[in-house]
């Protein structure tokens, strides 16, 4: 639909023929109505039992205390990939289980000096990798394509660098041709971690990070939250 009232007008006449929708994705920022204020009205008329997604291209942090008080349920950053998608509704199947090394949101992480390099030749992207990750207590590295990366990792001392964050569009050398060179080298500690960390997060992306000796994906721009998760599954295990 097109508009808040049209939400609220199609959710009612399926609750009223018995076939509730399954979960409802509501955009912000809409005309006449916003997602903050048509959550609410679909709270009035059929309560608590369907979870509501807010999609957005604005920061949570904005709208998160009166989406929440609204009974939003949960929220997707814009631009959508798939990956994001799937991960979110995945979570309201009857049979989700939670992964047992999910981050505890209670609590700061702490990684005690783990040493990450990063492969990634945009200043910028730099600059919020190092800045998010290094509040957690992570020593960070750059190398600035793939080709760079191949050589400061062949350069460090065999167990130096517990994990490597890989973009994958890089000139040069690209993030699939680094790993695969890594993987190839003949020392101890070259099956470490390896995170593709791109803004390529279809499956077909993320299938491919796999296929090329990757152990994990991150979608750009980075998540906290996944990012906390994905190290710590991946450094405390």
């Amino acid at each position: 639909v097109l508009d808040g009232d049209s939400a609220v007008k199609r959710i009612v006449e399926a609750r009223e023929a018995g076939k509730d929708f399954s979960v409802v994705i509501l955009d912000w920022n809409m005309p006449d109505k916003d997602g903050v204020d048509t959550t609410r009205e679909i709270r009035s008329v059929v309560g608590n039992d369907i979870p509501i997604i807010i999609l957005s291209a604005y920061d949570w942090s904005d709208i998160e205390a009166e989406a929440l008080e609204a009974g939003v349920d949960a929220f997707i950053e814009k631009p959508l990939f798939k990956s994001r998608l799937y991960e979110c509704l995945r979570r309201y199947e009857d049979n989700y289980q939670e992964p047992d090394f999910v981050a505890d949101q209670d609590q700061e992480v702490e990684f005690n000096g783990n040493k990450v390099l990063v492969a990634e030749d945009m200043d910028i992207n730099w600059e919020v990798a190092n800045e998010i990750l290094s509040a957690s207590g992570l020593s960070m590295e750059r190398a600035v394509d793939g080709k760079d990366c191949i050589e400061i990792f062949q350069k460090s001392e065999v167990g130096y660098f517990d994990m490597i964050l890989m973009d994958i569009r890089m000139p040069v050398m690209d993030g699939y041709e680094a790993t695969k060179a890594i993987r190839s080298m003949e020392r101890d500690d070259k099956n470490l971690p390896i995170i593709a960390m791109t803004a390529d997060a279809f499956a077909g992306d993320v299938q491919k990070c796999l296929a090329c000796g990757m152990n994990g994906h991150l979608a750009k721009p980075l998540d906290l939250n996944e990012c906390m998760r994905v190290l710590q599954h991946h450094l405390k295990r």
